[in-house]
């Protein structure tokens, strides 16, 4: 009776530690899981917050594209406006110089 009794000991601690170790097991499965499920979430997160910078910075570049192209448009007129000036100025480089002339042969006549 002793040794069934011991026997029936045994086979409880047996099957104790198998529930143990399949309440381990299980745990370990749900853990594993949970940091899975965790990580996905944070890259999910993470890919989020980087398609956000990413637009934005898009959105500033655009931004500074269309600046630039009006600067450029500007520098362009601008600087015809200056070639259309150094014509006249020229042109009355020449005028003046003409006058001059004629004042100088004027002169010589007198």
């Amino acid at each position: 009776m002793l040794k069934d009794k011991l026997n029936s000991e045994d086979a409880l601690k047996a099957q104790a530690e198998a529930e143990k170790a399949a309440l381990i097991k299980d745990w370990e499965k749900r853990l594993k899981e949970a940091v899975e499920r965790a990580r996905k979430e944070e890259q999910d997160k993470a890919k989020q917050e980087i398609d956000k910078i990413r637009h934005n910075h898009e959105s500033q570049i655009e931004i500074l594209e269309g600046k630039l192209k009006r600067m450029d448009a500007d520098i362009k007129d601008l600087n015809s406006k200056i070639k259309d000036r150094d014509v006249i100025i020229a042109e009355r480089e020449q005028t003046i110089a003409q006058r001059d002339q004629r004042i100088k042969d004027l002169e010589r006549e007198i």
